[in-house]
Protein backbone atom coordinates (compact mmCIF):
# COMPACT_ATOMS: atom_id res chain seq x y z
CA UNK A 1 0.00 0.00 0.00
CA UNK A 2 2.84 2.30 0.43
CA UNK A 3 4.46 1.41 -3.05
CA UNK A 4 3.24 4.99 -4.46
CA UNK A 5 5.15 7.15 -2.36
CA UNK A 6 8.26 4.98 -2.41
CA UNK A 7 8.14 4.87 -6.39
CA UNK A 8 7.64 9.04 -6.12
CA UNK A 9 10.62 9.97 -3.54
CA UNK A 10 12.75 6.89 -3.17
CA UNK A 11 13.44 5.32 -0.28
CA UNK A 12 14.28 7.59 2.84
CA UNK A 13 15.59 6.95 6.06
CA UNK A 14 13.68 6.50 9.15
CA UNK A 15 14.78 9.87 10.29
CA UNK A 16 14.16 11.53 7.51
CA UNK A 17 10.73 10.79 8.18
CA UNK A 18 10.20 11.12 11.53
CA UNK A 19 11.95 13.96 12.74
CA UNK A 20 10.04 16.94 13.22
CA UNK A 21 7.68 16.05 10.48
CA UNK A 22 3.81 14.37 12.01
CA UNK A 23 5.54 12.11 14.49
CA UNK A 24 8.22 9.67 15.71
CA UNK A 25 8.98 6.62 14.29
CA UNK A 26 7.13 3.49 15.89
CA UNK A 27 9.16 0.69 14.38
CA UNK A 28 12.67 -0.25 16.11
CA UNK A 29 15.24 -1.16 13.62
CA UNK A 30 17.63 -3.90 14.51
CA UNK A 31 20.64 -1.97 13.71
CA UNK A 32 19.53 1.05 14.02
CA UNK A 33 17.77 3.68 11.76
CA UNK A 34 18.76 3.13 8.00
CA UNK A 35 17.45 1.11 5.19
CA UNK A 36 17.34 -2.56 5.18
CA UNK A 37 17.86 -5.21 2.45
CA UNK A 38 17.82 -8.94 2.46
CA UNK A 39 19.97 -11.30 -0.21
CA UNK A 40 17.25 -13.84 -0.22
CA UNK A 41 13.51 -13.27 -1.96
CA UNK A 42 12.29 -14.98 1.51
CA UNK A 43 13.63 -12.22 3.87
CA UNK A 44 11.87 -9.86 1.52
CA UNK A 45 8.21 -11.91 1.31
CA UNK A 46 8.19 -11.40 5.38
CA UNK A 47 7.91 -7.81 5.43
CA UNK A 48 5.16 -7.64 2.19
CA UNK A 49 1.61 -8.32 2.48
CA UNK A 50 -1.51 -8.21 -0.05
CA UNK A 51 -2.43 -4.76 -1.58
CA UNK A 52 -5.70 -3.36 -0.54
CA UNK A 53 -6.43 -3.14 -4.24
CA UNK A 54 -8.72 -5.67 -6.19
CA UNK A 55 -5.38 -7.94 -7.77
CA UNK A 56 -4.81 -8.73 -3.75
CA UNK A 57 -0.78 -9.39 -5.04
CA UNK A 58 2.32 -8.33 -3.16
CA UNK A 59 5.12 -6.01 -4.20
CA UNK A 60 8.79 -5.88 -3.52
CA UNK A 61 11.88 -3.92 -5.10
CA UNK A 62 14.95 -5.44 -6.32
CA UNK A 63 17.60 -3.00 -5.52
CA UNK A 64 21.07 -2.22 -6.52
CA UNK A 65 22.91 -1.96 -3.65
CA UNK A 66 26.74 0.08 -2.89
CA UNK A 67 27.63 -2.00 0.08
CA UNK A 68 31.50 -0.91 0.33
CA UNK A 69 33.47 -2.36 2.87
CA UNK A 70 30.52 -4.31 5.40
CA UNK A 71 30.69 -4.33 9.46
CA UNK A 72 29.92 -8.03 10.29
CA UNK A 73 27.89 -8.42 13.67
CA UNK A 74 25.50 -11.00 15.71
CA UNK A 75 24.17 -8.22 18.05
CA UNK A 76 21.22 -6.18 17.72
CA UNK A 77 22.80 -2.30 17.56
CA UNK A 78 19.38 -0.59 18.24
CA UNK A 79 20.99 2.87 18.72
CA UNK A 80 23.38 2.79 15.00
CA UNK A 81 22.81 5.92 12.77
CA UNK A 82 26.00 5.04 10.74
CA UNK A 83 28.32 2.20 10.16
CA UNK A 84 31.51 2.53 12.38
CA UNK A 85 34.77 4.34 11.46
CA UNK A 86 36.00 3.27 8.28
CA UNK A 87 32.78 0.94 7.18
CA UNK A 88 30.02 1.77 4.51
CA UNK A 89 27.30 -0.62 5.54
CA UNK A 90 26.15 -3.17 8.20
CA UNK A 91 25.32 -6.70 8.25
CA UNK A 92 23.40 -8.95 10.69
CA UNK A 93 25.29 -12.17 10.19
CA UNK A 94 23.10 -15.07 11.61
CA UNK A 95 25.74 -17.99 12.66
CA UNK A 96 25.52 -19.90 15.77
CA UNK A 97 25.05 -17.89 18.51
CA UNK A 98 23.84 -14.71 16.68
CA UNK A 99 20.31 -12.96 17.56
CA UNK A 100 19.82 -12.83 13.81
CA UNK A 101 17.15 -15.30 11.77
CA UNK A 102 17.99 -14.01 8.87
CA UNK A 103 20.89 -12.12 7.19
CA UNK A 104 20.14 -8.31 7.04
CA UNK A 105 22.23 -5.64 4.99
CA UNK A 106 21.46 -1.58 6.74
CA UNK A 107 23.02 1.37 4.93
CA UNK A 108 22.66 5.03 6.28
CA UNK A 109 22.70 6.76 3.47
CA UNK A 110 19.87 6.78 1.32
CA UNK A 111 22.01 7.53 -2.47
CA UNK A 112 23.64 4.46 -1.67
CA UNK A 113 21.11 2.14 -3.37
CA UNK A 114 18.49 2.80 -5.79
CA UNK A 115 15.31 0.74 -7.34
CA UNK A 116 16.23 -1.79 -10.33
CA UNK A 117 12.77 -3.70 -10.68
CA UNK A 118 9.34 -3.80 -9.02
CA UNK A 119 8.49 -7.42 -8.50
CA UNK A 120 4.68 -8.49 -8.22
CA UNK A 121 3.99 -11.62 -6.62
CA UNK A 122 1.85 -14.12 -4.30
CA UNK A 123 2.62 -16.88 -1.84
CA UNK A 124 1.14 -19.93 -1.99
CA UNK A 125 -1.75 -19.33 0.49
CA UNK A 126 -2.78 -15.90 -0.79
CA UNK A 127 -5.92 -15.59 -3.00
CA UNK A 128 -4.70 -12.94 -5.87
CA UNK A 129 -7.41 -12.43 -8.47
CA UNK A 130 -6.02 -12.59 -11.78
CA UNK A 131 -8.26 -11.03 -14.23
CA UNK A 132 -8.20 -12.36 -18.13
CA UNK A 133 -6.44 -9.69 -19.26
CA UNK A 134 -3.36 -10.13 -17.57
CA UNK A 135 -3.40 -13.44 -19.58
CA UNK A 136 -4.63 -12.61 -22.73
CA UNK A 137 -2.45 -12.18 -25.57
CA UNK A 138 -1.45 -9.25 -27.50
CA UNK A 139 -3.36 -8.62 -30.68
CA UNK A 140 -3.20 -6.17 -33.23
CA UNK A 141 -6.23 -4.07 -34.94
CA UNK A 142 -4.28 -3.06 -38.05
CA UNK A 143 -4.61 -4.35 -40.92
CA UNK A 144 -1.74 -6.55 -42.76
CA UNK A 145 -1.76 -3.54 -45.41
CA UNK A 146 -0.55 -1.47 -42.68
CA UNK A 147 1.65 -4.01 -41.63
CA UNK A 148 3.59 -3.34 -44.97
CA UNK A 149 6.50 -0.90 -44.48
CA UNK A 150 5.91 2.85 -44.86
CA UNK A 151 6.60 4.17 -48.26
CA UNK A 152 6.75 7.89 -49.03
CA UNK A 153 4.21 7.51 -52.58
CA UNK A 154 6.70 10.23 -53.99
CA UNK A 155 9.47 8.60 -53.80
CA UNK A 156 7.46 5.31 -54.76
CA UNK A 157 6.45 6.81 -58.39
CA UNK A 158 9.88 7.98 -58.27
CA UNK A 159 11.56 4.47 -58.19
CA UNK A 160 9.09 2.69 -60.19
CA UNK A 161 9.59 5.19 -63.12
CA UNK A 162 12.92 4.76 -62.66
CA UNK A 163 12.87 0.86 -63.53
CA UNK A 164 11.28 1.25 -67.02
CA UNK A 165 10.28 -2.15 -68.31
CA UNK A 166 13.11 -4.20 -66.64
CA UNK A 167 10.93 -7.17 -66.02
CA UNK A 168 13.59 -7.91 -62.74
CA UNK A 169 12.64 -4.97 -61.30
CA UNK A 170 9.88 -5.11 -58.18
CA UNK A 171 6.96 -2.83 -58.48
CA UNK A 172 6.46 -0.52 -55.85
CA UNK A 173 3.66 -1.65 -53.49
CA UNK A 174 -0.06 -1.13 -55.08
CA UNK A 175 -1.36 1.21 -52.00
CA UNK A 176 2.39 2.68 -50.53
CA UNK A 177 1.21 4.22 -47.42
CA UNK A 178 2.58 7.85 -46.73
CA UNK A 179 4.53 8.54 -43.37
CA UNK A 180 1.34 11.07 -42.76
CA UNK A 181 -0.77 8.18 -42.92
CA UNK A 182 0.50 6.73 -39.54
CA UNK A 183 -2.02 9.61 -37.76
CA UNK A 184 -4.75 7.45 -38.75
CA UNK A 185 -3.25 4.43 -37.19
CA UNK A 186 -2.38 6.10 -34.31
CA UNK A 187 -4.89 8.82 -33.01
CA UNK A 188 -3.79 11.16 -30.88
CA UNK A 189 -5.68 10.63 -27.10
CA UNK A 190 -8.02 12.49 -25.63
CA UNK A 191 -5.97 14.67 -23.14
CA UNK A 192 -7.72 14.63 -19.30
CA UNK A 193 -8.14 17.66 -17.61
CA UNK A 194 -5.62 18.54 -15.12
CA UNK A 195 -6.65 17.68 -11.78
CA UNK A 196 -5.57 19.91 -8.58
CA UNK A 197 -2.83 18.06 -6.91
CA UNK A 198 -4.19 16.55 -3.35
CA UNK A 199 -5.54 13.12 -1.88
CA UNK A 200 -8.72 12.05 -3.63
CA UNK A 201 -11.33 8.88 -2.52
CA UNK A 202 -12.27 6.94 -5.01
CA UNK A 203 -15.11 8.93 -6.10
CA UNK A 204 -12.92 11.54 -6.38
CA UNK A 205 -13.98 13.87 -3.48
CA UNK A 206 -11.14 15.61 -1.58
CA UNK A 207 -8.95 14.53 1.25
CA UNK A 208 -9.26 17.14 4.15
CA UNK A 209 -5.25 18.35 4.00
CA UNK A 210 -3.94 19.58 7.54
CA UNK A 211 -0.38 19.92 7.32
CA UNK A 212 2.20 20.75 5.52
CA UNK A 213 6.57 20.42 5.86
CA UNK A 214 8.93 21.00 2.90
CA UNK A 215 12.32 20.32 2.90
CA UNK A 216 14.42 21.39 -0.03
CA UNK A 217 18.67 21.28 -0.85
CA UNK A 218 19.85 22.97 -3.67
CA UNK A 219 23.44 22.25 -5.25
CA UNK A 220 24.25 23.79 -8.06
CA UNK A 221 22.09 23.11 -10.80
CA UNK A 222 20.10 20.71 -8.92
CA UNK A 223 17.59 20.60 -6.34
CA UNK A 224 16.11 18.13 -4.10
CA UNK A 225 12.46 18.80 -2.73
CA UNK A 226 10.75 16.58 -0.26
CA UNK A 227 7.29 17.52 0.58
CA UNK A 228 5.40 15.78 3.49
CA UNK A 229 1.44 16.17 3.48
CA UNK A 230 -0.64 14.78 6.40
CA UNK A 231 -3.98 14.31 5.15
CA UNK A 232 -7.03 13.63 7.39
CA UNK A 233 -10.35 11.29 7.01
CA UNK A 234 -13.25 12.96 8.44
CA UNK A 235 -15.89 10.90 7.36
CA UNK A 236 -16.45 7.54 9.89
CA UNK A 237 -15.73 4.82 7.06
CA UNK A 238 -12.54 3.67 6.04
CA UNK A 239 -11.50 4.82 2.63
CA UNK A 240 -8.99 4.31 -0.54
CA UNK A 241 -7.33 7.12 -1.43
CA UNK A 242 -4.92 8.30 -4.16
CA UNK A 243 -2.61 11.13 -4.35
CA UNK A 244 -2.44 13.23 -7.18
CA UNK A 245 0.74 15.36 -8.28
CA UNK A 246 0.19 16.57 -12.00
CA UNK A 247 3.18 17.03 -13.82
CA UNK A 248 4.14 19.07 -16.72
CA UNK A 249 4.79 17.17 -20.28
CA UNK A 250 7.72 17.97 -20.17
CA UNK A 251 8.27 17.43 -16.02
Amino acid sequence: SNFMGILSRGLLLPKTLASGNFGKRRDVGMLGAGIYFGDVVSTASIYASPGNSSRQTRLLAINEVALGTIFETTKHCYDFTSPPTNFQSVKGVVRPGSQFTEDEYVVYNARQQRIKYLVEFSLPNDKPVISSDDAAPVSSSIDEDAKKPFVNSKQAAKDKASAGNNDDSEDAPDHPVDITDSKALFPKKEVAPKQSAGLYDSSGNGVPLKETAIRGKIVDLIAEVVVFQLFFNDSEKFIEAKYVFPLDEMG
